[in-house]
C-alpha cells in the first residue's frame, strides 16, 4: 500500500511540472526589452576638464620652537674679554592666514599670487651677568619672533 502511495505521489508531481512547462511555452514569449531600437545615437557622456584657476583662503595654527646661540664677536679680533656665550631657547605659538588665486592659461601654463600672515608669540630670554659692571648686575637677552608675512608670485607648469 506504500508503494502505491508513491507511486501516485510522484504521478502527481510530475503532471504538475509537466502543466507548468506546457503554460510557459504557450503563454511565455521573447523578452523584447533589451532588443528594443535605441532612438537616436547615444549621449556622449560630458568632458570634464581640470584646471587650476581658482582663489583659496586658508587658515593656519602650530608652534614654534628654537635654539640661539651668540658670543661678542670683536673679542676674538681684538683679543678683549669677552662676553660670556649667550643661550636662547625660545618657543611659543603662531596663527595665521593665507590666500591667493591662480590662473591657467590654454595649455598648461599656471601662474598665481599668495599672500601669508601669521601672528603669536615666540619669545625665550637669558639672563647675563654685565662683567665690568657692579656685582649682581646683569642683562636679558631676548629672542622673539611675533609675526611672519610672505607674498609670492608663484609661475608653472601643469604635467
Amino acid at each position: 500500500m506504500v508503494a502505491r502511495e508513491d507511486f501516485c505521489r510522484g504521478l502527481l508531481m510530475k503532471t504538475v511540472f509537466a502543466g507548468f512547462a506546457t503554460m510557459g511555452l504557450i503563454f511565455g514569449g521573447n523578452a523584447l526589452a533589451a532588443d528594443l531600437p535605441v532612438k537616436g545615437p547615444w549621449p556622449v557622456p560630458p568632458v570634464y576638464l581640470f584646471t587650476w584657476t581658482a582663489c583659496y583662503l586658508g587658515g593656519s595654527a602650530g608652534g614654534g620652537w628654537g635654539h640661539k646661540e651668540s658670543a661678542d664677536p670683536t673679542a676674538i679680533i681684538t683679543g678683549a674679554a669677552s662676553i660670556p656665550l649667550v643661550t636662547v631657547n625660545p618657543s611659543g605659538w603662531l596663527v595665521g592666514a593665507q590666500a591667493g588665486c591662480d590662473y591657467q592659461f590654454s595649455g598648461n601654463v599656471v601662474i598665481g599670487a599668495e599672500a601669508t600672515f601669521s601672528g603669536g608669540l615666540i619669545e625665550g630670554h637669558s639672563v647675563l651677568p654685565i662683567l665690568h659692571g657692579n656685582p649682581g648686575d646683569s642683562a636679558t637677552a631676548t629672542a622673539k619672533i611675533d609675526a611672519l608675512a610672505t607674498h609670492n608670485w608663484p609661475p608653472g607648469i601643469c604635467l
